[in-house]
């Protein structure tokens, strides 16, 4: 059985095989009363249906990183090695953050937080 517990540690509902027990009539993430089990059911529907995309960190061009940065398209992680100085792109939400970096692996670090 999954239990879920507010920041407090209390107890809100179970998960079980038969369904959900809702605890203290209480909604697991914000603490209101008067939730019912069909909004229980809703909120576990959508967080399990959340998806998150998962980039590959791609080698790209002096000239396709200036494109990246300036269009912000495609999204994605990228980076480019300028005079010994590797230079991560995170453009996974389309806003081209750029890191400098001494080492592969620091930049590899960076670009997967």
């Amino acid at each position: 059985m999954d239990k879920f517990e507010k920041i407090t540690g209390k107890v809100v509902f179970e998960k079980s095989d038969d369904g959900f027990s809702i605890h203290d009539d209480a909604c697991f993430i914000c603490g209101t009363l008067g939730v019912n089990e069909s909004k229980v059911q809703d909120m576990f529907n959508i967080v399990n249906n959340i998806e998150f995309k998962v980039y590959d960190i791609v080698k790209v061009t002096q000239e396709q990183a200036s494109k990246i940065i300036e269009s912000r398209k495609p999204l994605g992680l990228f980076y480019i090695i300028d005079d010994g100085i590797y230079v991560g792109i995170d453009n996974r939400s389309g806003d081209a953050w750029t890191e400098d970096f001494k080492s592969k692996s620091a930049c590899d670090r960076w670009l997967k937080k």
